[in-house]
């Protein structure tokens, strides 16, 4: 597990989120307005991140 920049997420990696993993299924995405972005994951649940926040992950085959 590592303390990962929002900014340096990748599709695939792992996130904590929710008290389990979520595996992002594509980069952040700047919202239109603010300094959010919003991360979207495999079935398609979603959360609004600050863009230089830190998130905890899970690379692949590392759990």
């Amino acid at each position: 597990m590592a303390a990962t920049p929002v900014l340096d997420l990748q599709p695939g990696d792992q996130i904590a989120h929710k008290g389990g993993w979520f595996t992002l299924a594509a980069r952040p995405v700047p919202r239109a307005v603010g300094d959010r972005l919003t991360l979207t994951f495999v079935g398609g649940s979603q959360r609004s991140v600050h863009w230089l926040a830190t998130v905890t992950t899970n690379h692949q085959g590392e759990l």
